[in-house]
């Protein structure tokens, strides 16, 4: 089964495509935070670093995907 590559907030894929459409040869790198830890903790374990990784060998938009985020406005390329 393949996953979708729209399980990204809105806010990603317009930060792509200003990459894309400006810099487009230009590195860009991505944080992922949290504004709040736990109560009574200092610290946090990150898993599933490397099925994250994996996801990203292979992730890409179907035509389906394309033709909906048209819809928004996004362009095909």
């Amino acid at each position: 089964m393949r996953k979708s590559a729209l399980l990204l907030d809105f806010y990603a894929l317009t930060m792509v495509t200003a990459y894309q459409r400006f810099l487009p040869h230009a590195e860009a790198t991505f944080d992922l935070f949290i504004r709040n830890l736990p109560k009574n903790r200092s610290f946090l374990v990150a898993c599933g670093i490397n099925d994250a990784l994996s996801y990203l060998k292979t992730f890409a938009f179907t035509r389906d995907d394309i033709a909906y985020l048209k819809r928004f406005n996004f362009e095909s390329d």
